[in-house]
């Protein structure tokens, strides 16, 4: 009785073990559109801009990329003091759901910056770290427009 009680144990704790590795493995997890169903993808953001003839800033980053972490931290901080009149669009090259956006755009190297003004154009275009005054005057560039 002792030795099947042993046996019950361990195939109850295989039975876990190979449920657990099953969900965290091998299951396919949720399309991101179900999960997360209010909030627009990067391309919707660009799209609803252009037809609401916003100013945008996009910024192209990789979250393995040191330069991306500065420019993130730079968009971080201007971005209250834009609120309302620049949009601001981060967009994650490495997530698939952004790979039309980053042939359309055609990107070669992150961090990427891309300043839209209203009218949909780009009046400004920089590959690499900006520094901050040079990233105000070409937002308040665009704002004024």
């Amino acid at each position: 009785m002792n030795r099947r009680l042993k046996w019950i144990v361990i195939a109850l704790i295989l039975v876990f073990l190979g449920v657990m590795i099953y969900k965290y493995y091998l299951a396919a997890p949720a399309p991101q559109q179900e999960i997360d169903s209010n909030v627009l993808s990067a391309e919707q953001e660009i799209n609803s801009g252009l037809e609401n003839k916003e100013s945008m800033w996009i910024l192209f980053v990789s979250a393995s990329c040191e330069p991306c972490a500065e420019m993130h931290e730079i968009f971080k901080q201007l971005k209250p003091k834009y609120s309302g009149k620049v949009k601001f669009i981060e967009v994650d090259v490495n997530d698939r759901a952004n790979f039309k956006l980053v042939q359309q755009y055609k990107l070669q190297y992150v961090p990427t910056t891309f300043i839209v003004d209203s009218q949909g154009n780009t009046s400004y275009h920089n590959v690499g770290v900006i520094a901050l005054d040079r990233l105000q005057a070409e937002l308040d560039r665009v704002v004024r427009q």
